[in-house]
């Protein structure tokens, strides 16, 4: 995390990017429950993303 924010690399935006291309690849409960997000989380995160 240290190196990212050295190179000045937004971790709350690559972190939502990350979620939002995840959950258009597999379904979204099944990613929320992989890393601990709630399933209407996700659900939301893969609406924004055009997933669903």
């Amino acid at each position: 995390m240290n190196s990212l924010r050295a190179s000045n690399i937004p971790l709350v935006g690559s972190r939502i990017a990350a979620l939002r291309a995840l959950v258009s690849e597999i379904p979204p409960a099944i990613a929320a429950q992989a890393i601990g997000y709630t399933a209407q989380c996700a659900e939301r995160h893969a609406q924004v993303s055009g997933a669903t």
